[in-house]
């Protein structure tokens, strides 16, 4: 019985390889011009030099010259990946400076299955600029301080963007990854809460202008009656430096440059 079951292992065929998808001359041809001129010609920052050379073993290490998809499929990683960099404002970042609204839209199309090779190779391509783009920038921050002679150049841990989008790519995500590099101390923690707090008061609008003085009048003293109280309340309470325990939002601003007023400016 062992004899048999023996012969029928050995007579039976190999399990089929998959073959590794193989470049199509489009993409190849479009990968090595954007990497070998260090210009992408569909993003807002072009000139790429500051990435070029972490990409160009990344992409020469892929059978199909694409980072992002298996042959002519995306990767599961990408809709995230495309999410962290729609996110960049998470980490005190510009979208936009990653072209994040273009990678949305071009992933709506590749998604839709319209998309041509020249536009995988053009997606693929940004999707990884702006990855290592966002991981330098978190871990050092948008302009590298070393650059502007802030005396900043301390002893610092060795970044690896190739390994990075490798992790990012592979199932761990973009968004982890950046998270993972953000700086832990806690001025950096104050600084990113006071940002997504700034912004909020930007979305909410300017208040109201406060008024010039009346009639030649240098100054107000505490105590004085003005007509732009109203005014100066409301500012001071849209960014938080006037807030009275215990009043309802509706109560009535004082007439006079007094009180709480004083406190707050």
């Amino acid at each position: 019985m062992l004899l048999t079951v023996l012969s029928l292992l050995l007579l039976a065929p190999p399990p089929a390889v998959q073959p590794s998808p193989v470049a199509e001359p489009e993409v190849a041809a479009i990968v090595t011009q954007v990497l070998g001129a260090a210009q992408h010609p569909r993003l807002r920052w072009g000139s790429i030099s500051d990435v070029s050379r972490d990409l160009w073993p990344l992409y020469d290490a892929e059978p199909d010259r694409l980072l992002w998809f298996d042959g002519s499929r995306p990767l599961a990683s990408v809709e995230g990946a495309v999410l962290a960099v729609n996110d960049a404002r998470a980490f005190g970042l510009n979208p936009d400076d990653y072209d994040a609204a273009g990678l949305q839209v071009q992933w709506v199309t590749i998604k839709s299955g319209r998309a041509t090779a020249a536009d995988r190779a053009h997606f693929d391509l940004a999707l990884s600029i702006a990855g290592a783009r966002m991981v330098r920038a978190v871990y050092v921050g948008r302009v590298d301080p070393a650059l502007l002679r802030w005396k900043y150049d301390g002893p610092r841990k060795a970044l690896d963007p190739i390994a990075l989008l490798q992790e990012a790519r592979a199932g761990r995500g973009l968004g982890d990854v950046l998270r993972s590099l953000e700086p832990k101390v806690p001025h950096y923690i104050r600084a990113r809460a006071t940002l997504a707090t700034y912004r909020a008061l930007a979305e909410a609008g300017e208040p109201p202008v406060v008024p010039s003085l009346d009639g030649g009048v240098k100054k107000i003293v505490p105590g004085q009656a003005w007509s732009g109280t109203e005014r100066l309340a409301a500012r001071l309470r849209a960014v938080g430096d006037l807030v009275t325990e215990g009043e309802p939002a509706s109560t009535t601003a004082p007439t006079h440059y007094a009180g709480v007023l004083v406190d707050a400016v």
